[in-house]
């Protein structure tokens, strides 16, 4: 696999067992007189529009996850906020369930101001962080600055002033 020119050596396996969308993508056949892409360093399956730090960071959880079911047990994996937040872009986008959940159960237990994870609820559409961070804003001392009201949007803004008053 070939993300920002860095070629990642990964069991495409991995990816069919945990992901709909790769298990679809790896059944395509390959156009005429070419070969399949994944089938060796020259030509490597590409994943366009990735960042390689977010790809490695979803690595570090893939490799763990797939091995601890072999032996029915839950990994302990130590991945920083930021690697947390790869993890669950990428887990989001290509439909792996189960480590997007625990992504989301990682994330859940992080501090995350609560600006950041309305937006990282809007983004990758976790509801409960979504009425987290909203009720985080309503009840702080402190009012909306501009660049937080900017973030989170006109609506959501008055809505928290409303609530507050």
């Amino acid at each position: 696999t070939k993300v920002e020119g860095k070629l990642f050596k990964v069991p495409r396996r991995y990816f069919e067992e945990n992901s709909e969308i790769f298990a679809t993508i790896f059944t395509l056949p390959p156009g005429a007189n070419s070969p399949l892409d994944g089938s060796d360093d020259d030509v490597p399956f590409k994943l366009e529009g990735i960042r390689s730090n977010d790809f490695h960071s979803l690595l570090k959880v893939l490799y763990p996850l797939n091995a601890h079911r072999i032996w029915f047990s839950r990994p302990s994996l130590l991945l920083s906020k930021n690697e947390w937040i790869s993890v669950l872009k990428l887990s989001t986008q290509w439909f792996f369930l189960d480590i997007r959940a625990l992504a989301i159960e990682n994330l859940s237990d992080t501090p995350i101001d609560a600006i950041e994870r309305i937006i990282l609820a809007k983004r990758y559409d976790v509801v409960d962080w979504l009425q987290a961070g909203y009720s985080e804003l309503v009840r702080r001392p402190d009012s909306l600055s501009l660049e937080e009201a900017a973030e989170i949007g006109l609506a959501a803004t008055v809505q928290i002033f409303q609530t507050r008053e």
